[in-house]
């Protein structure tokens, strides 16, 4: 069976500006499999040997134009500043990391990461260095780690957490070598000879660079001491252990100069933090208890991606910088709209139809919320081109604007020729579908809060899909008879809190909305270019879902086996928390049923079966979780843009080493109460914008907050 080929379309510029390119393949003469071969004259090359390798596009046009080579590959050399580190084995059957990558994976980050040929082990690239090469037996997988003298393959098939950039990763690095059971046998070695006239700075030097040996406090003050006494002329012992405990509590990595800086020309009773006044340091810090804060919520399972929607978002997702929840969410509201009031189902004597809102919200500005609409527009485009370009608006500022847009034909009764006559003076919108695509939602939420502003409640009256929408107001004539509106709004977090007020939150508009929390997946420079023959493929499979569900306008139900699941989840779907959460999360039935019946339209399937309720179910989740994400804690009415929050933004990041709970609410001189300052802190949490560890630099473990 022939292997199949590897020829990445993209690489890390830091990469391929590197002449240290191979082509592999299998060795003819001992059957070794990924042998590198030198792309020019084909003989067998060297991880040692640069005259044995080539440019980067001299490898890759090798391996696309000979059979006998199945990939290119990069040699790690010793004078450039990679480190590569190959997990063998780490990926599960679906694709997941195991138990015990899922650390070393969430450590790294988002340095450049691809999966190997096998499908089963992940390469990280990053900057750092390591003494030597390092392989060792790590839960039932391995941990290979090199910096030169090696070769590493590239496949191009990039990790989906990681960047196409190469980061330093010296911390991870030294983390991850602790976890090598040989090396935590290995004793630390003292100098054998430490020179007069720099005693201080060796000691220094020596003290600051222990905690890459991953040592705890008590062996990291024994080794200082000892380093102490080998000194001549030093200060008495005492000096050694203030700056063994300086380290420890500032746990800043190796010989950094700010270090140094620090303990040079410092006095022995020196040694604290700085901004504090000096303390013993073997002082506890306070118990604390642990921050409730939301986390980001879990990436949507497999179950979520059924049918043609599903696969539409897997040709996409690889080619985008977008979140894929964001596509798929996009996707969803998107063909609901196209699929108009012809399927629908019956809840105690009201219609549902296939019509949703769904609001994406970014951690930032650059949560690529627009790039994820305009992948899935371009496919509908191709599908529906008329609605494309007739159906969809932007502009939420009022309820009669909206009307407008799906209005009814209006007649007036005028004076013709002596006779009073009833004539059409407005032909109205024969197609009662329209999406509202709105790019920065904030905008609407402010023209609800203006007085006399009816678009509140007929974005309620819409998403009800009333028989006929009308504003409540006295002078009004427009109507619009069997509307079909959906929205799709893009906001940051920030300031979806910052402008929503609380009864918006409770008046029923938020909770018609379905919320998505979206970040950026990827970088991709030059965009990204999906394959079209596949995207043909699946259009052509939603555009026959599209006919089917326009022409058979029937009542979509359960088959008997969902219907065995919704009386089962139904009563959970209806078990929501209180405050403001519980109030965006009240409608979760019909939401979860208007998501199923687009599965099943998508399927050509007249009844909901199992496997479009477990993926609204799924969607469901997601949206659940985002809604814990945005709006947990806003209920203690603290602003996500006070002042107090940024006074702890900039002091975080302004200890690159970490600061606890107690240096914060020094720097903030005690104005300010414990309970506010846990609030922002996990606000910021929630919001990604610090990460937490707990760390023993005293005798008790407590949180330190990092910048992220």
């Amino acid at each position: 069976m022939t292997p199949q080929k590897f020829i990445p379309s993209s690489i890390p510029p830091d990469l391929a500006d590197l002449d240290q390119w191979v082509v592999w393949g299998n060795d003819p003469d001992s059957g070794k499999a990924k042998c590198p071969f030198n792309a020019e004259k084909g003989y067998k090359a060297s991880s040692t040997d640069p005259s044995t390798w080539t440019d980067c596009q001299t490898a890759l046009n090798a391996a696309k134009t000979s059979d006998l080579y199945f990939g290119v590959g990069v040699v790690l050399y010793a004078q450039d500043p990679f480190c590569g580190i190959d997990l063998d084995d780490c990926l599960d059957s679906r694709q997941q990391p195991k138990p015990w990558a899922v650390e070393i994976f969430r450590r790294f980050g988002e340095t450049y990461a691809e999966i190997s040929p096998s499908g089963t082990g992940v390469k990280f690239w990053c900057r750092a260095s390591i003494p030597s090469s390092r392989v060792f037996k790590y839960g039932d997988g391995q941990v290979e780690m090199y910096s030169q003298s090696r070769y590493f393959t590239v496949t191009g098939n990039r990790w989906k957490t990681s960047t196409s950039e190469i980061l330093d990763c010296q911390a991870t690095v030294d983390w991850l070598q602790a976890l090598d059971p040989k090396k935590k046998n290995e004793p630390v070695r003292l100098p054998d000879q430490i020179p007069k006239g720099i005693q201080h700075k060796t000691l220094i030097s020596y003290a600051a660079s222990l905690w890459a040996k991953n040592l705890d406090a008590d062996e990291v003050r024994e080794l200082t001491i000892s380093a102490s006494k080998r000194c001549q002329e030093v200060p008495p012992e005492q000096h050694a252990i203030n700056i063994a405990n300086w380290i420890i509590q500032n746990r800043r990595r190796g010989h950094s100069e700010e270090v140094k800086a620090k303990l040079n020309g410092n006095s022995p009773r020196d040694y604290t933090f700085v901004g504090e006044e000096a303390e013993p340091h073997e002082a506890d810090e306070p118990d604390e208890a642990p921050l409730d804060f939301v986390p980001w919520p879990e990436p949507l399972s497999e179950a979520a991606f059924h049918g043609p929607i599903g696969d539409l978002c897997k040709i996409i997702e690889p080619e985008t910088e977008a979140d894929i929840a964001a596509v798929l969410f996009q996707a969803i509201v998107m063909i609901g709209n196209v699929f108009g009031r012809g399927v629908h189902f019956m809840a105690e004597g009201t219609p549902h139809f296939c019509n949703e809102f769904v609001g994406i919200v970014g951690a930032t500005a650059k949560g690529r919320k627009g790039s994820s609409f305009g992948q899935v527009k371009s496919v509908i485009n191709s599908i529906a081109p008329e609605w494309a370009s007739k159906r969809t608006k932007s502009g939420l500022t009022s309820g009669e604007g909206l009307i407008f847009h799906v209005r009814d034909e209006i007649r007036e009764i005028k004076q013709q020729k002596g006779q009073m006559v009833e004539v059409v003076t407005d032909v109205g919108e024969a197609d009662k579908r329209m999406l509202v695509v709105e790019e920065e939602l904030s905008s609407a939420i402010k023209a609800m809060s203006r007085e006399g502003n009816t678009l509140s409640g007929v974005l309620r009256q819409a998403w009800d899909s009333p028989m006929v929408l009308a504003p409540m107001t006295k002078n009004n004539r427009i109507t619009a008879s069997h509307p079909h509106v959906s929205i799709i709004g893009h906001i940051t977090r920030d300031e979806l809190l910052k402008n929503l007020k609380a009864v918006e939150n409770t008046n029923g508009n938020t909770n018609r909305f379905l919320w998505c929390c979206a970040k950026r997946a990827r970088l991709l420079p030059f965009g990204g270019k999906p394959n079209q023959a596949a995207l043909a493929e699946v259009a052509q499979r939603i555009d026959f879902a599209v006919g089917w569900a326009q022409t058979v306008k029937q009542e979509i139900t359960f088959d008997a086996e969902a219907a065995e699941m919704w009386s089962i989840v139904y009563e959970q779907l209806g078990d929501i928390p209180g405050g403001t959460v519980g109030a965006i999360l009240s409608r979760a039935e019909p939401h979860v049923r208007r998501i199923a019946m687009i599965y099943a339209a998508l399927d050509r399937s007249a009844m909901i079966k199992a496997e479009h309720l477990e993926a609204a179910l799924e969607i469901w989740r997601y949206s659940a979780a985002s809604v814990q994400w945005i709006f947990g804690g806003t209920d203690s009415g603290e602003s996500v843009q006070s002042k107090t929050a940024d006074k702890i933004a900039k002091f975080i990041d302004s200890k690159p080493e970490g600061c606890s709970r107690r240096e914060i609410g020094h720097h903030l001189g005690g104005a300010i109460k414990a309970p506010e300052v846990e609030y922002h802190l996990s606000q910021m949490l929630s919001n990604g914008k610090i990460v937490v560890r707990k760390e023993a630099r005293t005798r008790k473990a407590v949180d330190f907050y990092f910048r992220a």
